[in-house]
């Protein structure tokens, strides 16, 4: 049996969460208008309560991160009340289809507030209920909510801190879920640059040319030739662009879209520090398809496409560089072989 206070913690973190939750809904709201409206992706189509209860399951997870008292107990038991709802314990006011995503997750929104405050307002009642997030097993009992530590009010600091971190893993998450859907990874070709003898002379070309052409994207390799009798070092490199699955290959992402997705070039300048992730990540790690029209060529599960601490490291120099065929005529003397290009239409 719970002690007194023990029912009163609860009933105080259930006042504070819902206060949270109230107060990041409009944000919430904002960045899916904005996601889809950057993405140009069908706003009114409903995918779903796995996809809202995916999505509202990681943001709230991201709680986790920050370094407070009972930071992860909160971020538990919020992750799995959101993950429940798509569980055989799904409200009925959740099982009907929507027009758009927006009015789902004003729906599971409103739900969470209706079952909380029923919390709130008799915890005894509630205390032995545990939630199970169907989507990854994981349990949230209510009685951890009557532990020693208070979610923060929303008078504190923290509060608003908490705010940024859930603000910014929804668009985050949102954009990784429909970016797959509407873009796809398109490598062209590559080429040996015999001008790029280093990691930083490369760098220093491939942020220039990603400056002008924001949908493209290198990985590299170090490499070697034998040219005049000796051995020369040069820079390997492979192009991908971001394409619309709506259009030719040739429907390359707008600079508008690139300068909101990115935060940076890849090759270690940030370029947008309210972008919604590096360029390596959306590109590689995102799970986009990446489509080679003629197979992998040689060399390509080697390299990398990353920057920054690479650059510092000196992690590109260390490895083990191999030797390469490069088309006849193409010396040091007379410059990298052809840029990709020319560029695609934008669109």
């Amino acid at each position: 049996m719970p002690t007194a206070d023990q029912l009163n913690r609860v009933t105080k973190n259930v006042e504070h969460m819902m206060d949270f939750i109230n107060h990041v809904h409009s944000f919430f709201s904002d960045k899916l208008n904005e996601v889809y409206m950057n993405l140009k992706s069908d706003q009114n189509t409903d995918q779903g309560q796995k996809f809202i209860s995916t999505l509202l399951d990681s943001v709230f997870w991201s709680l986790g991160a920050l370094e407070f008292d009972g930071a992860t107990v909160f971020a538990s038991f919020l992750g799995t009340f959101f993950g429940a709802y798509v569980g055989p314990e799904t409200p009925p006011s959740l099982e009907k289809t929507f027009a758009k995503d927006l009015e789902r997750l004003d729906a599971t929104i409103e739900q969470s507030l209706v079952d909380l405050a029923l919390i709130h307002d008799n915890p005894l009642a509630y205390w032995d209920k545990t939630y199970t997030n169907p989507l990854n097993n994981k349990t949230a009992p209510v009685s951890s909510l009557g532990g020693a530590t208070l979610f923060p009010s929303k008078y504190s600091e923290l509060f608003q801190k908490m705010t940024d971190t859930t603000v910014f893993q929804f668009r985050h998450d949102l954009t990784m879920s429909v970016l797959p859907k509407v873009y796809y990874v398109y490598f062209s070709d590559y080429w040996s640059g015999w001008n790029y003898w280093t990691k930083e002379e490369f760098f220093k070309w491939a942020s220039d040319y990603v400056a002008k052409w924001p949908a493209y994207f290198f990985k590299y390799r170090p490499a070697w030739v034998w040219s005049g009798g000796k051995r020369a070092d040069v820079i390997q490199y492979y192009n991908f662009s971001l394409v619309s699955v709506s259009g030719s290959i040739n429907s390359v992402a707008s600079d508008d879209l690139c300068k909101w997705l990115f935060q940076d070039d890849g090759y270690g300048h940030q370029t947008n520090a309210d972008g919604v992730a590096k360029r390596f990540d959306v590109f590689f790690s995102w799970g986009l398809e990446i489509h080679y029209p003629n197979g992998k060529p040689f060399g390509i599960d080697s390299a990398m496409a990353t920057a920054g601490a690479l650059a510092a490291s000196g992690e590109l120099a260390a490895l083990p560089p191999e030797q390469v065929n490069l088309v006849e005529g193409t010396g040091p003397g007379e410059g990298p072989k052809p840029l990709p290009g020319p560029p695609a239409k934008k669109g």
